[in-house]
């Protein structure tokens, strides 16, 4: 008898099949092991994407810091360009066209993105005389129907400080579940998108109070009169929770005519947030009066003032000298929801963490 190579002579040789039972272990097997790994990718693509926007966050304030250097005088004595809601002087009209998150793109990229055409390079005749609508033209093209009289070349741009190809914008009528699809421009304006494809927010500190003692770390509400048509005048604050309204909630009550913002709910339109005053960001109590501001602060961890505390400085004073006080007080504030869609929870991204 001829012997198989690899084969002892006498033996018989046959393939061994797996039994339906070891095939179901090795299933079993695999299907643990995807079990266990599927949190881990996940767990290790959300810290990627959350490193990704901290860098991108640190590109932005790196425009910022371009942007201030080359348009001091547009700054109006402020460290950094404001991002308090309001009227947008491109568009006609003076509602609540624009706020803080959009204000940035603005800035730093330009209406259509090729740039921000700077107040101080455009010569007087060519503002327009229409309250509320004096830039009426600039990001247009001689030939446009609304290029100012008499300008016979397109004006010029200061940027963009940040390039379209670094950070990603939409309109608030695009976001996941945002109901508004108007044409108002407040829905319109693009704002910037991180990289779990949600709105940053931009807050910039009012320097006058910067290093004012004992200054509010948040600008609160009052009302002037019993009459409801009158609106609040405010306590003055650092930062001003208002700013970004449209998105953070409460926007119609957002910014006064004085200048002066109030901040009621924490209340996203439609981004995962909660219409619970419980769950306020600016809880109830504090929007009548002047807070005790060391107390209210410190100890109510659903507030934005509570949020943007330097709680280190805090914890670091003694009990009779401690004072509240904003991080980057004489600064900026950039602010991600995170993967959640919801501001003021666990996994924000922000630029000061």
């Amino acid at each position: 008898m001829c012997c198989t190579q690899g084969v002892p002579c006498g033996c018989s040789w046959r393939r061994r099949a797996f039994t339906l039972i070891e095939l179901l272990v090795v299933v079993a097997i695999i299907a643990l092991l995807i079990g266990i790994l599927l949190p881990s990718l996940s767990k290790a693509r959300e810290s990627a994407k959350k490193v990704k926007t901290q860098a991108l966050m640190k590109e932005i304030g790196n425009g910022l810091e371009v942007f201030r250097t080359d348009n001091e005088a547009d700054l109006k004595g402020q460290n950094y360009p404001s991002s308090h809601c309001g009227d947008d002087p491109t568009e006609a009209g003076a509602a609540f066209q624009m706020f803080g998150t959009q204000l940035l793109v603005r800035y730093l990229m330009g209406k259509d993105l090729q740039g921000y055409v700077a107040p101080r390079t455009v010569p007087r005749s060519y503002w327009d005389a229409e309250l509320d609508w004096q830039q009426k033209g600039w990001y247009d093209k001689p030939g446009d129907p609304d290029f100012p009289a008499g300008a016979t070349a397109a004006f010029a741009r200061c940027g963009p400080y940040i390039t379209a190809d670094a950070v990603k914008v939409k309109a608030p009528k695009d976001l996941p579940g945002f109901n508004h699809s108007s044409t108002d421009p407040k829905d319109t304006n693009l704002l910037m998108i991180d990289t779990f494809e949600m709105p940053i927010l931009y807050y910039a500190a009012d320097s006058r109070y910067a290093d004012v003692p004992n200054a509010n770390i948040a600008t609160t509400k009052y009302l002037a009169s019993t009459d409801p048509n009158i609106p609040g005048m405010g306590y003055p604050g650092i930062y001003n929770f208002g700013d970004n309204a449209l998105l953070t909630g409460g926007w119609a009550c957002a910014c006064a005519p004085s200048g002066l913002c109030s901040c009621d709910h924490f209340d996203p339109p439609n981004l995962g947030g909660s219409s619970d005053p419980n769950a306020s960001w600016f809880p109830e109590g504090w929007v009548d009066e002047a807070p005790d501001w060391t107390t209210a602060v410190s100890t109510m961890g659903n507030s934005f003032p509570y949020f943007i505390m330097n709680k280190t400085a805090f914890d670091s004073t003694p009990t009779d000298r401690k004072t509240v006080q904003p991080v980057r007080k004489d600064n900026f504030i950039l602010l991600s929801p995170g993967k959640d869609g919801r501001f003021g929870t666990t996994d924000d991204i922000t630029n000061f963490q």
